[in-house]
């Protein structure tokens, strides 16, 4: 493993909390919360990547916490939503849109699939899937 790759914090998700520790000690470097439960969440290139319960998706700096940007990506979907991360670009579905965005956490595209409100989404791109829960 790269010095890199160590010095990224470890992040860990608790219902609205998310924190990154230190993956050497486990001292807390930063918390951030956010208003309804986290769904989802990814990192991508320095960048964690929040969906919540709203469907909003928060970029924070891995390394600081600080918020990047916030993209409402649906209306209320609840855990329906998935994400997949590609590179520099992070997509998140929800049952009635595909939105991908960039690691500062700006759109770069949407398209709305017009999906019935209890479906469920899943994405994949090739090395990488995103399977609807079931439970």
């Amino acid at each position: 493993m790269t010095q890199q790759a160590l010095d990224h914090p470890l992040v860990a998700v608790h219902g609205t909390t998310v924190r990154a520790l230190d993956r050497k000690t486990g001292r807390l470097r930063w918390q951030y919360e956010t208003k309804l439960v986290v769904a989802r969440f990814a990192l991508v290139n320095g960048r964690v990547f929040l969906l919540d319960d709203s469907c909003i998706l928060h970029c924070l700096d891995a390394a600081s916490g600080a918020l990047l940007g916030a993209v409402v990506i649906d209306t209320q979907e609840r855990t329906s939503c998935a994400l997949v991360a590609d590179g520099d670009v992070l997509y998140a579905a929800s049952t009635r849109s595909v939105v991908a965005v960039d690691g500062a956490g700006q759109v770069l595209w949407r398209t709305e699939v017009g999906g019935a409100f209890a479906a469920r989404a899943g994405l994949a791109v090739p090395g990488h899937v995103a399977q609807p829960d079931f439970t």
